[in-house]
């Protein structure tokens, strides 16, 4: 059995500091979050950095060849979402 890594005490003070960032980064998000309900959550596409790779190339691709992208999709759309995904991706990162 390994021995016990973790001896500090975290202050409630760091506690609530972090609650207090992490209520302003989601006050910050809120514009943009939508409510779903957990049949349309389970119903999205899962977005993960191998996904998220391959979204880029597809992205890419689409913009170098327009003539190839089907009038019925709107490619500011797609890099606009693409565009978010990268960032959130990123984000959830840092905070795991």
């Amino acid at each position: 059995m390994k021995d016990n890594q973790h001896t500090l005490l975290i202050l409630s003070t760091v506690l609530t500091q972090v609650q207090a960032k992490i209520d302003e980064a989601r006050a910050l998000l809120a514009p943009y979050i939508l409510a779903l309900t957990s049949t349309e959550r389970h119903n999205l596409p899962k977005m993960g950095e191998k996904t998220l790779a391959f979204v880029e190339k597809a992205y890419d691709f689409a913009r170098q060849n327009p003539n190839l992208v089907p009038p019925y999709r709107n490619l500011d759309a797609f890099g606009s979402d693409f565009s978010d995904a990268h960032g959130l991706v990123a984000l959830s990162n840092r905070v795991q």
